[in-house]
């Protein structure tokens, strides 16, 4: 039997909804592979997670959830990281270590491999890991997650514009798209509610630009779910502010992942207006509701337009603007739009295809 060990440590709110583990579309990605690989392979799972209060070991359906790391900010905490990581590593005494997501804890993952002669997976989960941009602004935690992609046995990533990135860095690397489980049964093309934005609260995913919309649009309802980031509390309580004084939007700060899926669901349209991504699992998502997207920058590998699954801007702020009003105005093509969309995550991103590509990988 083939053991193989996932790393990433905020994903522990997956497992447990009650923690308050910040999760995102890389987080979210590992426990669909995780899970899946669980069910439809003979592997023994296991996944390697911060300190978030909970036992040092748990099982989850099968999956062995394993804690290492404390993310409080002391001297002490940071010195022994890297021990503590490493030591993870050896209990699990795994085959294969898979990792996502450009930081220290790459580097680290690589060279425990290389000392024991195990293999290592790294998928990439945003533009800065592929583009060299990560490496450039980050000092030694930018050159040790380069020694983490120098090293890996084999470098997955969303797109293949990504690939084209990674190339131009001298990685080789192979495109698998991002699995969620879609839903066999048919989807009710019903009244949708509102118009939805949905990110981390985070400088480079413009939630400033949502709320200019919003005031552009004021016959329309508007939901935005707005999870505040590390960091970055000041933004979060400016655009959370600002939110509350528009009559004609909601603003939620946190929802359940695995109750999130009903908003994307009722929306007429998602807005994604950050200034790059990887490929978002919310745009994924809006797909699985068969809700059209309006994209202000990102559109990996052209899917959106490509698909006629909704628009992209190509940066152009009054374009979307123009593109949003199109769609409201034409309740037949949002149902056009909204068919494809469904259409194509059906055909792209099921979780029983992209597994199986893993599966080989592995």
């Amino acid at each position: 039997m083939m053991k193989i060990c996932f790393l990433n440590i905020n994903a522990y709110s997956l497992f447990n909804p009650k923690s308050e583990a910040p999760i995102g579309g890389t987080e979210v990605q590992l426990f669909n592979l995780a899970n899946y690989l669980q069910n439809k392979s003979s592997s023994e799972i296991f996944f390697i997670v911060g300190d978030w209060g909970q036992e040092k070991t748990e099982m989850h359906k099968g999956i062995k959830i394993v804690k290492s790391i404390s993310l409080q900010r002391t001297w002490w905490n940071y010195l022994k990281a890297p021990f503590l990581i490493w030591w993870k590593l050896y209990l699990t005494g795994v085959d294969v270590y898979i990792v996502s997501s450009a930081g220290i804890e790459i580097g680290l993952v690589a060279i425990f491999c290389k000392i024991f002669g195990k293999k290592f997976i790294y998928r990439t989960a945003h533009q800065m890991d592929c583009d060299g941009s990560f490496i450039k602004k980050n000092g030694w935690i930018g050159k040790m997650f380069q020694y983490g992609l120098k090293n890996a046995n084999v470098v997955v990533t969303q797109n293949k514009e990504h690939q084209k990135m990674l190339t131009k860095q001298g990685i080789e690397s192979v495109v698998v798209k991002n699995g969620y489980v879609v839903r066999n049964k048919n989807f009710q093309f019903g009244d949708k509610k509102y118009i939805l934005w949905v990110a981390r609260c985070d400088k480079w995913k413009r939630p400033e630009l949502f709320l200019k919309i919003v005031k552009k649009f004021p016959s329309q309802q508007f939901l935005m779910i707005a999870p505040r980031a590390k960091h970055e509390k000041s933004l979060f309580d400016k655009i959370s502010k600002q939110a509350q004084e528009l009559d004609n939007l909601k603003f939620i700060e946190r929802v359940d992942f695995f109750k999130i899926q009903k908003y994307f669901d009722e929306a007429k349209l998602f807005l994604g207006t950050s200034d790059y991504e990887g490929f978002p699992n919310t745009y994924l998502q809006a797909c699985m509701g068969g809700t059209p997207i309006v994209s202000l920058n990102v559109n990996p590998d052209e899917f959106i337009t490509k698909n006629n699954l909704g628009y992209c801007a190509g940066g152009d702020f009054d374009l979307m603007l123009g593109q949003i009003k199109k769609l409201l105005d034409n309740k037949k093509l949002r149902l056009e739009k909204s068919k494809n969309a469904l259409k194509y995550v059906k055909e792209n991103h099921d979780i029983k295809k992209t597994g199986e590509r893993w599966i080989k990988l592995i």
